[in-house]
């Protein structure tokens, strides 16, 4: 049970590691996350991987929520402020995207779909947790 569990932990970082390494040669027009979406995709359907990998993996859910928590802030930390003065064109536009989107959903996804789902489905939709 327990080499089962080093096995699978290392064929996700080979996929990482693959999705890397072409993301790096095309220099980064195709994302590594794209080509680590289309590998399992391809290795799920072919029936190479288990649906549950990560369960076999050792990766629970609870850890993925810790690893997303503890990235944010990484990543956040990596910006500096005069590198996002200078970018301020960019974090307008994101903004400007982001309340569209969600004035859009509110509007429209309500009349389509239900007060309810449009509560539960915005945040998500718009990179929340």
């Amino acid at each position: 049970m327990y080499l089962d569990a080093i096995f699978y932990f290392m064929v996700i970082l080979a996929i990482m590691a693959v999705a890397d390494i072409i993301s790096t040669a095309t220099r980064a027009m195709i994302p590594s996350m794209f080509s680590i979406s289309v590998i399992c995709i391809v290795l799920f359907w072919s029936g190479l991987l288990p649906p549950d990998v990560l369960e076999l993996a050792g990766i629970s859910s609870t850890l993925v929520y810790v690893i997303y928590y503890l990235q944010l802030p990484h990543m956040g930390a990596l910006m500096s402020m005069r590198e996002m003065a200078v970018q301020w064109k960019t974090i307008v536009i994101c903004l400007a995207g982001l309340v569209g989107m969600c004035i859009l959903n509110v509007t429209v996804g309500t009349l389509l779909l239900g007060k309810l789902v449009v509560l539960a489905g915005t945040p998500p939709l718009s990179g929340g947790i």
